[in-house]
C-alpha cells in the first residue's frame, strides 16, 4: 500500500467534503421533496393572492355614494333623476323652482333636471313604476316622499 503525501491529501479532501455537508439536511426520499415542493406552492400561492389583493385594494376606485342630501342631488348632473307626476315632491320642486316669491337655485336646478328631456324618461305615473324602473336601470334615483 502507498501512504504517500497524494494518499494524505485524498483522505484530507474528503473529511473537508464531509465537514462542508455536515450541517445540511438530505432531502433524499421522494416523501421528503414532494413535501417541501407542496409547501413551497403553498407559500407561492399565498404570496401572490396576498400581493394581488394589495394591488387591487390600491387601484381601484372607490365608489362612494356622494348624494346625502337634496343639496348633493342638485348639484350633480350626471345621473338622471326623477319623481312621481302630481305627488308634494313634484309639487314642492315645481312651486320652489317657479314661484318668483320663493325661487330657490337648488329647486330651479332639480326642475330642469327632472324636465331635462321632456320628463318623460325620469318621471313616472306611480311608486311602483319608478321602482320598477330604477331596478331595471331606466333611471338611477327616485324621489318620492310619502
Amino acid at each position: 500500500m502507498h501512504t504517500g503525501p497524494g494518499r494524505k491529501m485524498g483522505k484530507a479532501g474528503s473529511a473537508m467534503e464531509k465537514k462542508k455537508r455536515c450541517g445540511e439536511v438530505p432531502y433524499t426520499t421522494l416523501a421528503t421533496r414532494m413535501m417541501m415542493g407542496v409547501w413551497w406552492m403553498f407559500a407561492l400561492i399565498v404570496i401572490s393572492s396576498y400581493t394581488a389583493n394589495l394591488a387591487a385594494f390600491l387601484t381601484i376606485s372607490r365608489i362612494e355614494n356622494s348624494i346625502q342630501s337634496l343639496q348633493d342631488l342638485s348639484k350633480q348632473t350626471d345621473l338622471p333623476y326623477g319623481t312621481v307626476l302630481d305627488s308634494a315632491v313634484y309639487d314642492q320642486v315645481r312651486s320652489k323652482s317657479m314661484n318668483p316669491f320663493e325661487r330657490d337655485p337648488m329647486y330651479s336646478q332639480m326642475w330642469r333636471m327632472i324636465n331635462r328631456t321632456g320628463g318623460g324618461d325620469t318621471n313616472v305615473e306611480e311608486s311602483k313604476e319608478g321602482i320598477r324602473k330604477s331596478q331595471n336601470g331606466g333611471i338611477n334615483k327616485a324621489i318620492h316622499y310619502s
